[in-house]
């Protein structure tokens, strides 16, 4: 075959390598929008802050989720990391991690919300708790990153959730107390010439100010996030200060906006002399302010505020200094010890595979002992199918692994170009092991060849199986076609380490009997290598064909009937109620989403504000408070509602019952301050006197409810958010729309063919079960996340009626199919309620569809 000839077929391998990969990317980019949309539940909530009455999302792109209390006081945030984090890949895929932050800023709390890693190296992670306690006090605001420890064999995946949470709060956050942009009308109070203003890039809060020549006139510098962590009197105060254009004299200070008492507030923003007293250091000095040295003097009768407002500034430029020194050595610590680790491991490989130190016996006895030792053993990070196909979908790990790309490149270019195949026979500790093994000749067994012939094709047909469940079954873990995760990991995945087992003790009697008869990485790396003038197009190269010509139609064929991710023709509004999110898609409808928007907003809210106990002006929360046993006239929906839940109840022989509000606030749920401790037996049973369905009734031609005890109170909250969903579709359907998918705090409503996930109680990141919903409702409840503790028992928020306690059977998650949502809703609580073959029974009686 001429040079020529050689050089078309080498580089047709890397094209078709290259198209691989971009297919995954390209159908991993396909499905990307589901496994985004997230939503923080207020059970999410309180999982971090027990106490938590209301959720409310940020309109901001960068801000948290406020936590309220029963007082409406703020009393922290919840932040994901997705989008910003999205860059960083950690193994195989980057990392949706959320963290819990009290009201100054520090982290109380994080768990990993979803990953696109390796689902073993996640599994180790999710499980090894005190990996996630590495996080708690930081305050990243103000605070340099505490030394994060990664978990034993999943280090990467470790390094890029905590990468991804450093991203996300201490790069370039925005205040998440303070999330309002600056204005031009904040600027012209400090720059009276200002005409623009912009974001100085690379430094987060400072922005520089121009006049309309275009002459920079110095800089505008908000003092939060910094502004979040110092307290006056009763709150935090934020400043913007005036600088010069060299960045170095403080110009002026003006206070933004403040949580503190508004009268102390006043008196500083008054009081010229303490502002004009805020400009006689400059930034530097700012930056090492001792308070007491340099005699800075407070406001008479304001002194915690104006002194707070001092601390945010030199809070701010202190920040601004330490990040300076900083970025030098950061720019150089892109590698660290295990990359060294790594690259000398790759070093050796390389004298090992172009000298003749590899025909040495002991030369080679010794550096197969490193490999199963350094690399194997302590570093764990092998090549392998599962890491090659993260990588096509999420991109390289260059922040977190260089090491580990530059192995992987050498890998693929060494057999291209030398016809070497370095990485099987030089660097993988599973091969050096089968090696190893091979050496007890007296073992050995002849395989007929006709067998033999079969087995060879067994890595190809893996690797080509591994190549379409990567593009059509994105959540199957690949790591489980190879035993390589087995060598990180030590054991803790059970697949993988069979295959390791099997494979080594195979090898004892059929030598290298993995890497001949069952290795797909192998085949891989095969795939690629050159064998000399005689290459020719061959059978690998038409199947690669055959492949891509496969895969481009799988991944770009179009489809019908819009089952799959949202597309470019979809629309989507979002919004809050009811402590939780809600999420409208459209299909097929070009349409100004405002309007359509606020009607949904605004008809979310009056049914919040109309029938939701946690709104103390609400109609239900009047008649909670009515002590009489005299009917009491009210709104006719909320009426019908009640009438509604009372054949629930009938239905259900009492499971349903929305009387037991009382008994789920004395177990530390519902409104009201949270609980540490279990309620007495005697405090149940008082309570229970005043709790029963049979004690409510509902008379829906005179629109008034009745109470035969006085203290009987209701709470619609298990069938609230499904009858929310309810009245979205009744309006949409009444403006003509056919096509949509309502979600209400996880509660589905469709319209049409759409595909919705039931979360995984064991892995989150992961759907239990897919659907597809056509016209018809999906409701879960489930008691695997809200649930409180004494330090010795955990109990449930689901309270049974029948004993006034929380529940206590196996069964932690109900989901039921119904075509309508708030039936949908309130079956799936009581099915919950009942648990077992007892809610089996009643589903089977009603013809309900449920998963249980």
């Amino acid at each position: 075959m001429s040079g020529n000839h050689q050089w078309i077929l080498r580089l047709w391998r890397l094209v078709a390598l290259g198209l691989a990969a971009w297919l995954l990317h390209s159908a991993a980019q396909k499905n990307e929008a589901p496994s985004r949309t997230s939503s923080i539940s207020l059970d999410r909530a309180r999982s971090f802050f027990p106490q938590a009455t209301r959720v409310t999302a940020s309109e901001q792109e960068k801000g948290g989720d406020g936590v309220f209390d029963q007082g409406g006081h703020l009393i922290g945030y919840l932040v994901e990391t997705s989008p910003e984090s999205d860059a960083i890949i950690g193994y195989a895929g980057p990392n949706n991690v959320l963290a819990a932050l009290d009201p100054k800023g520090g982290i109380v709390g994080a768990e990993l919300l979803s990953s696109g890693d390796t689902a073993t190296h996640v599994a180790a992670i999710k499980k090894e708790d005190s990996f996630w306690k590495q996080f708690i006090g930081w305050a990243p605001a103000h605070q340099p990153m505490p030394k994060i420890e990664g978990v034993a064999g999943s280090t990467l995946t470790s390094l890029g959730i905590a990468e991804a949470v450093q991203k996300r709060l201490a790069g370039h956050v925005e205040s998440l107390r303070f999330p309002e942009p600056v204005t031009l009308a904040e600027v012209h109070a400090l720059f009276p010439s200002a005409e623009t203003f912009q974001m100085e890039e690379g430094r987060p809060g400072w922005h520089a100010v121009k006049d309309n020549a275009g002459k920079q006139l110095g800089f505008a510098v908000r003092t939060s996030p910094f502004s979040d962590a110092t307290h006056g009197h009763s709150g935090p105060t934020e400043s913007l200060v005036a600088v010069t254009t060299d960045g170095k004299t403080v110009l002026g200070v003006r206070i933004r906006r403040s949580y503190d008492t508004d009268d102390y507030v006043d008196s500083v923003r008054e009081d010229p002399d303490y502002l004009r007293q805020l400009t006689n250091f400059t930034v530097e000095q700012w930056a090492k302010m001792d308070f007491k040295k340099a005699g800075l003097e407070g406001v008479s009768g304001a002194t915690e505020t104006s002194f707070a407002v001092a601390d945010s500034i030199h809070r701010r430029f202190a920040a601004d200094a330490e990040s300076q020194s900083k970025s030098v050595s950061t720019s150089k610590s892109l590698f660290k010890p295990r990359d060294w680790a790594l690259l000398a491991i790759l070093a050796g490989s390389l004298v090992m595979t172009f000298s003749s130190l590899r025909g040495h016996r002991r030369v080679r006895l010794a550096w197969q002992a490193i490999l199963i030792g350094v690399f194997g053993l302590f570093l764990g990070d092998l090549l392998s199918v599962a890491l090659f196909t993260g990588w096509s979908r999420n991109g390289l790990a260059w922040k977190i692994a260089p090491s580990l790309v530059l192995l992987a490149a050498t890998a693929l270019l060494v057999p291209w170009a030398f016809r070497r195949q370095l990485y099987c026979h030089e660097l993988c500790p599973h091969g050096a092991a089968q090696e190893w093994l091979g050496r007890f000749r007296k073992l050995h067994v002849s395989l007929p060849k006709s067998v033999t012939k079969y087995l060879v094709l067994l890595p190809g047909v893996l690797l080509v199986a591994a190549f379409f469940l990567a593009l059509m079954r994105p959540h199957v873990d690949l790591a489980a076609l190879e035993p390589f995760d087995a060598w990180a990991l030590r054991g803790a995945v059970v697949v993988s380490t069979v295959i390791a087992l099997v494979g080594l003790v195979a090898s004892l009697f059929v030598p290298m009997a993995y890497c001949r008869f069952g290795c797909p990485t192998g085949a891989l790396l095969k795939f690629v290598r050159t064998t000399g003038s005689n290459d020719r197009f061959g059978l690998r190269d038409g199947i690669a064909l055959s492949l891509i010509i496969a895969g481009s139609l799988s991944v770009f064929w179009p489809t019908r009937g819009g089952s799959m991710k949202v597309s470019e023709n979809t629309t989507e509004l979002h919004g809050t109620a009811f402590g939780t999110t809600w999420t409208v898609k459209i299909r097929n409808h070009a349409t100004t989403t405002g309007e359509l928007k606020q009607t949904l907003q605004a008809e979310l809210e009056r049914i919040e504000s109309t029938l939701s106990h946690w709104r103390t002006n609400s109609a239900t929360s009047r008649f909670n408070a009515a002590n009489t046993t005299q009917p009491i006239e009210m709104p006719e929906e909320l009426v019908t509602l009640v009438a509604r839940t009372l054949e629930m109840s009938r239905a259900s022989h009492g499971a349903f019952d929305i009387t037991v509000g009382p008994l789920v606030q004395a177990w530390g749920f519902g409104p009201g301050r949270a609980r540490t401790h279990a309620p007495e037996a005697s405090e149940v049973a008082r309570l229970r006197l005043s709790t029963g369905w049979e004690k409510l009734s509902a008379d829906i031609n005179t629109h008034t409810l009745q109470k035969s005890h006085p203290d009987l109170k209701i709470d619609l909250g298990a069938i609230l958010q499904g009858y929310a969903a309810d009245r979205l579709a009744t309006l949409l359907n009444a403006n003509k729309y056919d096509d949509y998918l309502i979600d209400v705090g996880g509660e589905f409503l469709a319209r049409g063919n759409w595909k919705v996930a039931v979360e995984n109680p064991a892995h989150p990141q992961d759907p239990l079960r897919v659907l597809q919903l056509r016209d018809a409702a999906l409701a879960t409840s489930g008691t695997y996340r809200a649930n409180h503790t004494d330090g010795k028992k955990h109990w449930s928020h689901l309270i049974n009626p029948h004993t006034g306690e929380p529940v206590e059977h196996e069964t932690i998650l109900v989901s039921v199919v119904h075509p309508s949502c708030a039936s949908a809703d309130a079956w799936a609580t009581t099915l919950l309620v009942l648990g077992g073959e007892r809610a089996e029974a009643l589903a089977n009686a009603n013809s309900l569809s449920i998963l249980m």
